[in-house]
């Protein structure tokens, strides 16, 4: 499935397929509401803000079940963006390996990653700001790592969890990658 304008919206029930989906680098995004998804997700550097390219999640509003994404999700060689639909809460877990270049993590959207990842560029979690806009959060646990992501930048209202609550991993992070801190917070 190619996704070159407009939105593809996942919803319940498809995510017993696993046809590759592609978009476009620009104008163009795939929606996911509450389900799990299997299908391979290749965003080919859609570096969005909000619903205007790249991975957008739509949960039911009165639910805090995530949309999960069990298939591989690549970013493309510069990067992408993964955004809430609405700007309010938007929860997804990443269950399958993320690679490619940067990964962005607008407003609004609270991300868990439960497998290792090979996504070698930077990852920014932007939170709301100083204002009442969304924070976001990207909870590292299960077996999620990000081993070759450097800087990780955490942006004012943004959080990073690193969780060992149920599977210990000693190194989520590696020791020598960059934390920055603008008005962000790192929970271990």
């Amino acid at each position: 499935i190619q996704v070159i304008g407009g939105e593809l919206e996942l919803v319940a029930g498809y995510g017993g397929h696993s046809n590759p989906i592609y978009v476009a680098p620009s104008g163009a995004f795939v929606s996911l509401a509450t389900g799990t998804f299997n299908n391979p997700i290749f965003l080919q550097n859609a570096i969005g803000n909000g619903n205007g390219s790249g991975l957008s999640v739509r949960n039911t509003t009165s639910s805090l079940t995530p949309a999960v994404l069990a298939g591989p999700l690549d970013l493309g060689t510069q990067g992408s963006s993964v955004s809430p639909y609405d700007y309010y809460s938007e929860y997804l877990t990443l269950a399958g390996q993320v690679s490619g270049g940067s990964l962005r993590i607008q407003p609004g959207v609270v991300v868990t990653m439960t497998s290792p990842n090979s996504y070698t560029g930077s990852t920014t979690i932007f939170g709301g700001g100083n204002t009442t806009a969304a924070t976001s959060t990207m909870t590292l646990s299960g077996a999620g790592a990000i081993a070759s992501t450097q800087p990780i930048t955490l942006q004012w209202g943004a959080s990073l969890i690193l969780s060992n609550k149920q599977t210990v991993v000693d190194d989520r992070v590696p020791d020598a990658t960059p934390i920055l801190l603008s008005g962000g917070g790192l929970a271990m």
